[in-house]
């Protein structure tokens, strides 16, 4: 398995097409449940980068609230309820554009990989 190829399972096709339903479920379901569906490697990454876009955007539409300074200060942030509202909105907002729990192959979606706001 590569960084851009998924991880199938490895059947013989010929033999696997003839075998009854019981049988050529078995390698699938062994698949899945070692490997998950197979996405490739950079899928995951792509999550990962995701997750890193949405702590950072979050982290500077904190600071660009009044009332809230120091970057490298959030304990100080704890004490403004600002902090809460904004980064709430953030949330939401990263909700309602799809970007959030709805996003992506992980989610069998993948053209586009996002719907919320195309609808």
């Amino acid at each position: 398995m590569g960084f851009l190829q998924p991880n199938l399972p490895e059947v013989d096709h010929e033999v696997w097409g003839r075998l009854p339903r019981r049988d050529r479920m078995r390698p699938m379901f062994r698949h899945y449940a070692e490997h998950g569906f197979g996405s490739p490697d950079v899928v995951i990454l792509l999550y990962v980068v995701k997750i890193a876009v949405y702590v950072a955007v979050g982290w500077a539409f904190v600071l660009s609230t009044p009332g809230i300074d120091g970057w490298l200060e959030p304990s100080s942030w704890f004490r403004d309820p600002s902090f809460f509202f904004t980064f709430v909105l953030w949330t939401m907002l990263f909700e309602v554009l799809g970007l959030g729990c709805g996003f992506g192959p992980l989610n069998l979606r993948f053209v586009p990989p996002m719907g919320s706001f195309l609808y």
